[in-house]
């Protein structure tokens, strides 16, 4: 900023302003900038930071995609994975619309909530947690380039005919 465009400042502001010299700030924050250490497992990126100046390690959890074109969201407090009995019924409900367990990608929003649009072209959420804004329950969403079912947990839709039933007619528009 030259020393002309300086001098009006004072009639902008009525408080101290106080000038920053770019170069000596973008130099300051690219040698703060910590190491980062990646490791790929099951999906999951995590990368650490190397020992901060106060010595303690910050892990930090990312969810990476696994590129498969079905999406299936659930809500696991307890646990990483999916209930044994739930991941039975989802299994039934996948084998109906002709997939397999190993043909969707799974993902629990309690430990990786959605942060952003997936990747994947069909997505159906078992949870309210979908993080993807108003979808209306068990009604087929489709986006630009995405189809999204939103329903309720796989607990309660096994113990209601009804929910069974509009889970099934949103299935057969996104598969059949």
């Amino acid at each position: 900023m030259s020393s002309q465009n300086k001098a009006f400042l004072k009639y902008l502001f009525h408080e101290n302003i106080y000038l920053i010299d770019d170069a000596l700030l973008v130099e300051q924050v690219a040698t703060s900038q910590p190491n980062l250490l990646v490791e790929e497992e099951d999906g999951v990126v995590e990368a650490a930071d190397v020992e901060t100046k106060a010595g303690a390690k910050e892990p930090v959890a990312m969810y990476q995609s696994k590129g498969k074109s079905v999406l299936v969201l659930y809500e696991n407090k307890e646990e990483a994975e999916m209930k044994a009995p739930e991941l039975a019924y989802l299994q039934k409900i996948l084998g109906a619309v002709k997939l397999q367990w190993g043909d969707v990608e799974s993902r629990n929003v309690a430990q990786y909530p959605v942060t952003g649009e997936p990747s994947n072209p069909k997505i159906i959420a078992f949870t309210h947690a979908h993080g993807m804004g108003v979808v209306a329950p068990y009604v087929l969403k489709s986006t630009g380039r995405q189809q999204i079912i939103m329903a309720h947990d796989l607990t309660t839709i096994a113990a209601s005919v009804e929910y069974r039933k509009q889970l099934w007619a949103a299935l057969q528009q996104m598969f059949l």
